[in-house]
């Protein structure tokens, strides 16, 4: 079902970013679309109702943003990566922290 009147404005809003973008309802799934003239599908909206967070999806995923998408993928998959190596070594570090504490205790104990 198109959607192309809410109280929102929202589908007026997606317009004014691409003139061939079109809000879509699917009464079988639940789920609103973004969908192209066309009806090729855009986005899948995790939404429940119409939400103006669906104006700033479309405008955050356009195809003249991919540069920039990209760079924000990697960048946080460089912070994942330096938080696990992070906790890794904190791993590490207290594991050898406990097995030098027990290793000196028992030495204590022995020299009684």
């Amino acid at each position: 079902m198109k959607i192309t009147h809410d109280v929102l404005d929202v589908a007026a809003r997606l317009k004014e970013i691409d003139p061939e973008y079109e809000l879509h309802f699917d009464a079988e799934t639940g789920r609103f679309s973004l969908r192209d003239s066309r009806g090729g599908i855009q986005l899948i909206y995790p939404y429940p109702t119409v939400d103006v967070r669906m104006v700033y999806d479309a405008e955050r995923t356009r195809i003249e943003r991919m540069q920039s998408i990209l760079k924000e993928i990697e960048s946080a998959n460089e912070r994942a990566e330096n938080s696990y190596l992070r906790a890794e070594d904190n791993n590490i570090k207290d594991g050898l922290r406990d097995a030098a504490e027990r290793y000196y205790s028992g030495l204590r104990r022995g020299s009684r």
